[in-house]
């Protein structure tokens, strides 16, 4: 199983959250997608079903462009980072269906 990182825009709370990841040894290893690229970019072409990705959602637009693509999730492992923890936001996260949802805060 890979693990990926994948941010929509890269804003100071995702590149700090980064580096925190990037400091544990079982993560050492990790693929950053680039950002507002998810599936297009060089790096996607190695996504295979069963990976974990590891999603870091700045706020509700960027929430709104993953959701649009959830069809797209289906075949992976979904960790989501979410900066705010209101109850909208969240119920709009289960419709990624992720394996785990943690909070920035």
């Amino acid at each position: 199983m890979n693990i990926f990182f994948y941010a929509s825009t890269m804003s100071t709370a995702g590149k700090h959250y980064l580096k925190k990841l990037l400091g544990i040894s079982e993560l050492e290893n990790i693929t950053i997608l680039p950002e507002g690229s998810l599936f297009l970019s060089p790096l996607a072409l190695k996504l295979r079903s069963g990976d974990l990705i590891i999603l870091f959602v700045a706020d509700k637009q960027e929430l709104d462009k993953l959701v649009t693509l959830r069809n797209e999730f289906n075949d992976f492992r979904i960790i989501l980072i979410l900066v705010n923890s209101d109850s909208e936001t969240i119920r709009k996260a289960h419709l990624l269906q992720p394996s785990f949802i943690t909070f920035l805060e």
